[in-house]
């Protein structure tokens, strides 16, 4: 399916009205949004156990702050001034404003970048993968399976395997074995992997939207079954179905 071509967009996008109106919730540093954040810092802090971490993406740089109160040398940076201006006071030396287009200019031992990409030009993600892997050798990525062309900030509808594919070019597979859930339930950790282990990047593409394209199957069907059971039992409390019982069981019907 192709989509109408979008201009790149700029942090006067990403304003306070964006933040209030166009996230679900106000984004905000709240109990909610920290809940939100909490179990993903966890699961960055046991079971990857990175020294410096950089967030692509940071908005007002929540997780920046929970990653530094448990120890992690955190760092985030985001395209929205609006954002930045918002960082927590605590993290403010490290958080600044930029785009994932920007080349990064230290190394980290993790860079995370979660539902950045549906608002970045498919060229500008590509090139933001391919700089996320000249400085790190793992990477925390998550980005929506289906893109919703109806939302004006949305510009890029590229699948998860055209995204596997980028980081393939770059030398990094998908860890299978990693639960990112905590993220997003599409949420992926692509680590750097010998070339002696790399699949081609077409053959990473196509095993992606294969893998993601059942995935997306076998929940549509999960919910179709919760469906039914629902449908059921509410004709089950219903009166005729309290009538009908009775009847069954003296004709047999």
């Amino acid at each position: 399916m192709t989509h109408a071509a979008r201009p790149r967009l700029t942090s006067a996008d990403f304003d306070e009205d964006y933040y209030m109106h166009h996230v679900g919730r106000p984004y905000r540093k709240d109990e909610a949004w920290l809940r939100f954040f909490t179990p993903i810092a966890d699961l960055i802090v046991s079971k990857i156990r990175p020294r410096r971490m950089l967030d692509a993406g940071c908005g007002p740089g929540l997780l920046v702050e929970l990653l530094r109160d448990r120890g992690v040398e955190a760092y985030g940076f985001d395209i929205s001034e609006y954002a930045i201006a918002h960082v927590p006071e605590s993290v403010k030396p490290y958080c600044w404003q930029a785009s994932v287009a920007d080349e990064i200019t230290e190394r980290y031992d993790l860079i995370l970048c979660q539902e950045v990409f549906p608002h970045v030009q498919r060229a500008d993600a590509d090139a933001a993968i391919a700089n996320f892997c000249r400085h790190a050798d793992d990477v925390l990525f998550s980005c929506p399976l289906v893109v919703d062309p109806n939302v004006p900030r949305h510009v890029n509808f590229s699948s998860a395997g055209h995204f596997a594919r980028i980081f393939a070019e770059s030398g990094f597979l998908r860890d299978l074995e990693f639960d990112a859930s905590a993220i997003t339930p599409w949420a992926m950790r692509f680590r750097r992997t010998a070339a002696s282990e790399l699949a081609g990047p077409a053959v990473v593409e196509r095993y992606e939207d294969l893998y993601w394209s059942e995935r997306v199957r076998a929940d549509l069907l999960q919910r179709q079954l919760v469906q039914a059971h629902d449908r059921m039992a509410n004709m089950e409390r219903s009166w005729f179905w309290r009538l009908r019982k009775p009847w069954s069981m003296i004709t047999g019907r």
